[in-house]
């Protein structure tokens, strides 16, 4: 689940998420809940859809 969640991130992109995750001192459920309804896996969401 998290390998496909995290496929086509750049290694930056992946780095940032985590840095503004640890800074932020949120649990995991917050952590995903943000990255699952960020930009980044927006695109992929509607093509996986459709």
């Amino acid at each position: 689940m998290l390998h496909n969640m995290f496929y086509g991130l750049t290694t930056k992109e992946l780095y940032i998420i985590l840095l503004l995750y640890y800074q932020a001192g949120g649990g995991l459920d917050e952590f995903l809940y943000y990255i699952w309804n960020s930009r980044l896996f927006a695109k992929n969401r509607k093509k996986t859809s459709s």
